[in-house]
Parts: structure tokens; C-alpha cells; sequence
């Protein structure tokens, strides 16, 4: 009987679904780290060189999701991980795969998302030579060569390479780990993938269903295991490998405290705490603070600290566009700060004398080029000390969690046994509470053409309240944002953070796989959907229930706005569209064309019948309805 010592010098073989026995290629063990650290679903577009890991993955129950458009696969996987907060996964072939997919990877990364892509390139020795040595040089001749790893390295974005086939299973690890806290590459060299592993794995069973394949989600509606809420904190502890890059008994854990992911989250030192503490108790300066939470705040978890926090300092509350409805139901809660601000909002918020940010950028965006808070102290609270300063000054800064510094923060408050009214006033509460979004919107529907406002506000008053908003960019993402309402972050998505458009609708798709029987409201424009018509084949394949809102002006709106406000002629930004409702039919999908608030019905017999598949809604709206945004 071979001893594990014996096998670890024997070739290395795996059975595979079939039956038959190899060497287990790089390939496979890759497959095995993504299956160990619970992936349960890929998004991609196929290429010759990360078909056979697709295979791989599909063999160890991971679901394969069929995408048009290597943009819109990563936009599924960004939509995903902004719906559950887990981790997205998704698959292009390296060189034009990567650099159809390069927008939105960039989107994700901008917007701090959690997912990995994983991307194939050529041998590790040319991977690494310049284009003209690509070019050149025999026997190199990667036709699809493109210099992916530095591309990266330009937009800051990680990347993880390994350098072996040896090294496969212990790199995909370490960037499935980085991926939990921010948009990583995995570059996957051919002869990574194609290599057979030197050593045997020894890993304990996998966990019961995990070693059988599921159909591949190219023709079924899609059913997927994860539905939201947090992800495990340890999948692979007991799952070892021995390789010539690891040698044995090495843990993923091991993995990650090689890499130095292991990191807990960063406490505020005691002083910082007592110096804002300090600040806040100095009612002579500071009576009127405001709370502003960004994504940072979110993704950590801080939402109740700063809830209770509001309460002790008598601060009004707000959030940036990405942290939408975190503070949902607090009556002094006015919503997003800037640019998508309410009447009200605006109102309010330049009245703040100290703001306390937890995890946002404060961007031109969120303070309206720096003009909300012009006589305000700013004590800013992030991870990261890149935010501090970078678009506006602060008075001070704490680089420290989230939510361990709101937690310290009203504790200290708490044992100084301080409580101020602030904002808190019945005049306040009362202006906020009787703010209605169809306050002073005069309907302007009329001649065929519906009012934008109008629309939103009956497809507000139409959905269930538990809709997920998934807002394209453009002109018509200030409608659906301003009178579309969520009741959860994790409900709101706008996947152009890097100026984009055309990636709302594979947003839409990565999160109604998340959250399967979510009623999802994709909200585009009629530009954006002529870019995405490949991918809304997809949404209707899988049968998702997702309401394709399509804004029609039959114009780049955004660019109408600009040109108009240049005093220049618009005609460069309109063009002609066709029928989305009989594109929609075409490919097998519900689809109506909606002129007026009364072809809204469609929408509530939709829902009545439950939706077994998107509903496409061509909107004529009326170009005369601009909106102007910064």
C-alpha cells in the first residue's frame, strides 16, 4: 500500500467525471482553489485558453454563466457582488477578451467592488517580454498578445500571477482572498493552465455535492445557491496542498499569511477618539454635525454604530450615491449627499457645521465640487489614507475601521453621558417627513411621449417594495435615482464609476442571479441598451425577473445637456432608434412600448403572473425634460 509520502513522488493523476485518469493539469487545481474558497458561480465570455478551467470548474459544481460581452460578464459579476456582498467571479479570454472587458473591470475597481477576473495570457516567458519582442522574436507568437499585466499596474488595479504551474492553487487562493476587499486579476499564463502539477494534492474530502457537475447555464434559468448575506469566513481550512511552491501541510490560511492578508481590522488610536469627542462637545462651535456614510462605511458594517451615534450627537444623517438607503427609516435621514440630492437635502445639509465621514471618497460628485460644506469641520474616517485630502481638506483624520471607530466613538459619547438636540428638532424631523418626490413635478406627458419624472414615479408606486434599482449612467439615471426609492443598499446599484454607460444591464443580470425572485428594475437609456443588445439575449435566456426600463430620447442625453448648456448645436448627439419592444419579441422576451402613465399596466400584470422572464419597456419619453447634472 502506497503511503502519502510514497504518492507525493508518483505522477500526479485525478479522476475526472468521466472516469478517466491524468495528470492533473494547472488548470484543475486553479478549478480546485475556486470551487475551496466557495465560488458557486462564474460569469464569462469562452476563449481557447480558459475553456478547459470552465470545464474544470463546471465538474466541481461551480455554475457557468453564458455572457454576450466580455464588459457586460464583468458587469454581472461587479452586479453580483454590489447585490450580496460577496465576492463575483468572472472569466475572459486574455487580449481582446481583456480589452473588451477593460471598462468595466476598471468601473468595478473604481467603485471598490469585490470580484476577480480571471483572464488568460500567453506563456509566462512571453507574458513578460514588450509587444515588439512579442512581435518579433520566434518562436513567440501570440497572436492575441496585449500588455495586460501593465495596463493594470497603470489603473492600480492588483493583479496575481503565478509563476508556475506548481504555484497555481496557492496564487488563485491568495487572489480569492484579495478579492474579498477589492477588484483583483487573476492572469492565468497558458502553460500555468496547460502544465501538469509536479506533487499530488492532499486534500481532505470535498464537502458533500461539491464534486458534482451542475448544468452549465447557457439555455436554464438560472437558480443560484448564494442568495446574499455574508460569506463564510473560512471555506478551505481544512484543505491542504504539498507542491514544490508550498511544500507540505501548507493552509490557505498559511497562503494568506504569506501574502499578509491576514489583517484585522485597524481600531482608532484612544486620543483620536477622545480629540473628536472633544470637538463634539464644544456645543459653542459645533451645533449642527452631520453624518455622511460612503460605501466604505457600508461594506464594514457600520450602518447601527452610526445609527446610535446620530442619536447622541443630534446629527443629521446622509449617505454618498453608493451607500444609498443605508439609514433607510431614520426620520432624520435626507438620503444622498450632492449631486442626487433631494429638494430637502440641499436644503439641510449646507447648514451642517461639522461633517463626520465614515468610508466615502468625498468626491466632486458628493460635495457638488466642494461647495455643500463651506464653513463646516471635516473629520474624515477611512481605510485608506489616499482619501484624506484628495478632493476636499479635512480638519482631521483617523485611518482606522468604520465601524470600530463609530463603536469606540459612542461609547466615549456614552460615558461623557452626551446628548444634544443638533438637528434633531420637530421642525426638522417634520420638513423631512413631509418632503413628496412629486412635490412640484407638473406632468408633462403629452403627444405620444412620456414625462421621464412621471415615469419613475409610477414605476416607484407599481414595484414591490423589495426592488433592486440597477441605474445605468446618463441623463436618465437622474430620474430613476431621484424618484426609484430603495429600502437597502445592497438594493441599489450604479455601475459607472468610471464615467460609463452601457453597463446597467449586465449590473441587472449579476444581481438577479444573486438574489433569484428579486424584481430588478434596470433603468437605461436608449444608448446604453444599443450596447448591451447582446447581453439582454442573455437576461431573457436565463428568465430573470428583470424590468428593462429603456429611456428613449433618441439622443445621447447627457451630451444634449452639455452641448446645450455650451450654446452649441445639439443635432451631433441625436440619433435615431429602433423598436427595443420588438427587439425584445424577436429574441423571445416580453416587450410593450409605453407612450403615456396609462401603458403602465403592462407592469402590474407582469408582476401579477409572476415573472418568469424581463419585461422590455420601450419608453418614448419627452426630450423637452432635461437633467442637468454636475
Amino acid at each position: 500500500m502506497d503511503t502519502p509520502s510514497d504518492l507525493v513522488n508518483k505522477e500526479t493523476v485525478q479522476m475526472s467525471t468521466s472516469g478517466a485518469r491524468h495528470p492533473v493539469k494547472g488548470f484543475e487545481r486553479i478549478a480546485d482553489a475556486l470551487a475551496e474558497s466557495g465560488v458557486e458561480c462564474i460569469f464569462g465570455v469562452l476563449g481557447d485558453d480558459t475553456g478547459p478551467l470552465i470545464v474544470a470548474t463546471n465538474e466541481r459544481g461551480i455554475r457557468y454563466i453564458f455572457a454576450r460581452h466580455e464588459n457586460q460578464a464583468v458587469a454581472m459579476a461587479d452586479g453580483y457582488s454590489r447585490a450580496t456582498g460577496r465576492t463575483g467571479v468572472v472569466t475572459v479570454t486574455g487580449g481582446p477578451g481583456f480589452s473588451n472587458a477593460i471598462t468595466a473591470i476598471n468601473s468595478a475597481y473604481r467603485g471598490k467592488s469585490r470580484i476577480c477576473v480571471l483572464v488568460g495570457t500567453g506563456n509566462v516567458a512571453e507574458d513578460d517580454l514588450e509587444s515588439e519582442a512579442i512581435r518579433t522574436t520566434p518562436p513567440v507568437n501570440w497572436l492575441k498578445y496585449f500588455p495586460q499585466t501593465a495596463v493594470l499596474d497603470i489603473l492600480g488595479i492588483s493583479s496575481v500571477k503565478p509563476a508556475s504551474v506548481n504555484s497555481a492553487w496557492q496564487e488563485t487562493h491568495r487572489a480569492m482572498r484579495k478579492a474579498a476587499s477589492e477588484t483583483v486579476v487573476l492572469v492565468l499564463p497558458r502553460d500555468v493552465l496547460e502544465g501538469a502539477v509536479d506533487h499530488a494534492p492532499m486534500l481532505e474530502p470535498r464537502p458533500a455535492g461539491l464534486g458534482q457537475a451542475r448544468q452549465i447555464s447557457n439555455t436554464a434559468p438560472q437558480v443560484p445557491l448564494y442568495c446574499g448575506g455574508e460569506a463564510p469566513t473560512d471555506t478551505v481550512g481544512v484543505l491542504h496542498e504539498t507542491s514544490h511552491a508550498s511544500g507540505p501541510g501548507v493552509t490557505a490560511a498559511g497562503v494568506d499569511a504569506a501574502a499578509g492578508l491576514n489583517k484585522e481590522p485597524v481600531a482608532p488610536r484612544a486620543e483620536q477618539i477622545s480629540a473628536v469627542a472633544d470637538v463634539l462637545q464644544e456645543t459653542w462651535a459645533i451645533n449642527r454635525p452631520l453624518i455622511l456614510a460612503g460605501r466604505g462605511a457600508l461594506d464594514a458594517g457600520t450602518e447601527s454604530a452610526l445609527r446610535r451615534l446620530g442619536e447622541l450627537t443630534g446629527a443629521l444623517m446622509a449617505t454618498t450615491l453608493h451607500a444609498n438607503a443605508l439609514f433607510h427609516g431614520d426620520p432624520y435621514n435626507v438620503g444622498i449627499c450632492g449631486t442626487y440630492a433631494s429638494p430637502v437635502a440641499s436644503e439641510l445639509i449646507p447648514q451642517a457645521d461639522c461633517v463626520l465621514v465614515f468610508g466615502a471618497g468625498l468626491n466632486g460628485l458628493t460635495t457638488y465640487k466642494n461647495t455643500l460644506f463651506p464653513k463646516a469641520m471635516i473629520i474624515q474616517v477611512d481605510t485608506d489614507p489616499a482619501a484624506f485630502g484628495r478632493f476636499v481638506d479635512v480638519e482631521m483624520e483617523i485611518a482606522a475601521d468604520t465601524r470600530l471607530t463609530a463603536e469606540m466613538l459612542v461609547a466615549e459619547l456614552e460615558r461623557r453621558a452626551h446628548a444634544v438636540e443638533g438637528f434633531r428638532s420637530g421642525e426638522v424631523r417634520d420638513l423631512i417627513k413631509g418632503f413628496q418626490p412629486r412635490h412640484g413635478v407638473q406632468d408633462k406627458s403629452g403627444s405620444g411621449m412620456i414625462d421621464p419624472r412621471i415615469l419613475m414615479i409610477e414605476l416607484d408606486r407599481i414595484l414591490p417594495r423589495s426592488r433592486i434599482l440597477c441605474a445605468d449612467g446618463g441623463q436618465q439615471a437622474r430620474f430613476a435615482i431621484r424618484y426609484v426609492h430603495v429600502e437597502k443598499s445592497r438594493n441599489f446599484l450604479q455601475a459607472s464609476d468610471a464615467g460609463a454607460i452601457g453597463l446597467g444591464m449586465g449590473s441587472a443580470i449579476g444581481a438577479a442571479v444573486s438574489r433569484p425572485g428579486e424584481v430588478v428594475l434596470a433603468a437605461i437609456g436608449d444608448a446604453s441598451m444599443m450596447m448591451t443588445l447582446g447581453d439582454l439575449e442573455t437576461a431573457i435566456r436565463l428568465r430573470l425577473p428583470i424590468l428593462v426600463v429603456v429611456s428613449n430620447d433618441e439622443a445621447l442625453g447627457s451630451e444634449v445637456n452639455f452641448l446645450s448648456e455650451q450654446g452649441l448645436p445639439t443635432e451631433v448627439a441625436l440619433t435615431p432608434s429602433p423598436s427595443f419592444a420588438a427587439i425584445a419579441q424577436s429574441m423571445g422576451g416580453q416587450a410593450a412600448t409605453v407612450r403615456s402613465p396609462d401603458d403602465l399596466s403592462v407592469v402590474e400584470r407582469w408582476l401579477q403572473e409572476s415573472p418568469g422572464g424581463p419585461l422590455v419597456l420601450d419608453c418614448r419619453i419627452n426630450p423637452e425634460i432635461r437633467a442637468h447634472v454636475l
